[in-house]
């Protein structure tokens, strides 16, 4: 696969239901950490509270709101964050079709999800790079590969970490346990290639 971004219509952007639900899940942090979040991204709370859920709402601004997380919480806070956020996104109408339609091909597992990756994150986001998941042979584990984000021009690091959020907060919608991992990162060229695994909860 080509590591260079298709033409893509419009500037980077993100829609305004996957923006409102990292906001939302900023705003359930301890009363001091929200206000330095909400005040350091001061600008990007009021162009995400304007966005209707399919709006796109330009990176520059959701950026803002993800640089704030995680200069406030550190990486591990931000990142389960970003988990809770998402999954309260997999619940909004939004992503639900997708979601049921993987589910009723393959099943409620975190490889039916992921193997939708590919065509979900166009929908979510514009601009923003590509997606791809790869299964092992084991059914519990595989690789997931970020390409061609624009990292000259955003922080590709927080963006990246951000995206373990979104990966780990499937396992929380098919009830397994489970974690995601940056295995490497080329900030050159916008690649993030991750790591997961997970596994039946423990009964009782």
């Amino acid at each position: 696969m080509s590591d260079v971004a298709p033409a893509v219509t419009g500037a980077p952007a993100m829609r305004g239901a996957i923006s409102r639900a990292l906001l939302d899940a900023a705003r359930l942090e301890p009363p001091k950490d929200r206000a330095a979040i909400l005040a350091r991204a001061a600008k990007a709370v009021v162009a995400i509270e304007a966005a209707s859920p399919m709006t796109w709402v330009p990176i520059a601004d959701q950026m803002l709101l993800n640089e704030a997380l995680f200069a406030t919480l550190g990486t591990e806070r931000a990142v389960t964050a970003w988990r809770r956020a998402m999954t309260t996104a997999f619940e909004r109408p939004l992503l639900r079709g997708f979601i049921k339609m993987s589910t009723d091909l393959f099943g409620m597992t975190p490889s039916a999800f992921l193997r939708q990756a590919d065509r979900i994150y166009p929908y979510m986001t514009r601009g923003l790079g590509q997606v791809r998941f790869e299964a092992d042979a084991s059914g519990s584990s595989g690789r997931f590969t970020l390409r061609a984000f624009p990292s000259t021009r955003y922080d590709f690091k927080c963006y990246a970490e951000g995206i373990r959020g979104c990966l780990d907060a499937t396992f929380d919608a098919c009830g397994v346990t489970g974690a995601s991992l940056i295995e490497g990162r080329d900030d050159a060229l916008g690649i993030a290639r991750y790591g997961v695994r997970w596994a039946r909860r423990p009964e009782g």
